[in-house]
């Protein structure tokens, strides 16, 4: 993991802000959106590189401050004693992985699932620009309130929802938090692995695969790759997530 000299920042916004599409339209990514330019000054902070699979921090470490993801995607996982795996978050650019003061031990193993580039900022510094930046302060506020809206939407599918629902919800997830395409082609981007899908959505991989093929059967989606769908009608994908359709109990 390499950092990059803070002094440097500034410079980097305009790349990051477009290409790593941090945008104020996701659900959680807000804060990134409208205060961008403000964290990227802030004195202290810097950017750190970590490669596709290294880990972040371990369960059970201390962590404090701001770290925020600027691109790639980052997960937030718990093994049980048995063997099996729960993906408890996903991170977006744009979005936080954690805002900690004072330090606190992580609930979660937190993994870069591809390269990734993240904001850090120690908590002092963050209190400072708190201070001195209200519109910083109603972003941040904005972002947690968004934050807790998308942890319960995913209680509501891990508790409620039948696997092809689920299956249809992730695929809205990811396209409100930024893995849609923007030409209205209704293509997605899956970054993550169909085994780390059903670690998300609480399935086995095998049915991660046969809901896919159900959805592609039928016509709410085409399969382009393994980590490539398009949505061919969001209405009637909104309406299977909702339990709104024949198929969706079966």
């Amino acid at each position: 993991m390499n950092d990059q000299n803070p002094h440097s920042l500034p410079k980097m916004e305009a790349s990051f802000a477009s290409g790593a599409r941090i945008c104020a339209n996701t659900p959680t990514g807000a804060i990134l959106g409208s205060s961008l330019s403000a964290l990227l000054n802030a004195e202290g902070a810097y950017i750190k590189k970590v490669t596709k699979r290294n880990v972040i921090a371990s369960e059970g470490s201390l962590q404090e401050g701001l770290i925020a993801v600027l691109g790639g995607l980052v997960k937030l996982s718990t093994s049980l004693r048995d063997g099996r795996t729960q993906i408890m978050g996903l991170r977006f650019p744009g979005e936080f992985i954690t805002l900690r003061m004072p330090a606190e031990p992580w609930f979660a193993n937190v993994e870069a699932v591809e390269d990734t580039t993240l904001l850090i900022l120690a908590s002092a510094k963050v209190d400072k620009l708190r201070f001195g930046n209200p519109q910083f302060n109603m972003d941040l506020s904005l972002h947690v309130n968004q934050e807790i809206a998308v942890t319960q939407a995913h209680l509501v599918t891990l508790g409620r929802r039948s696997p092809i629902e689920r299956l249809a919800s992730l695929l809205i997830e990811f396209n409100n938090r930024g893995m849609g395409s923007s030409d209205g082609s209704g293509e997605v981007r899956i970054p993550i692995s169909r085994d780390e899908i059903g670690d998300y959505i609480g399935l086995e991989s095998e049915t991660v695969s046969r809901q896919f093929t159900r959805l592609k059967s039928d016509g709410y989606i085409s399969l382009i790759s393994p980590s490539r769908v398009v949505v061919r009608d969001w209405g009637a994908l909104v309406q299977l997530s909702n339990g709104e359709s024949s198929i969706a109990a079966e």
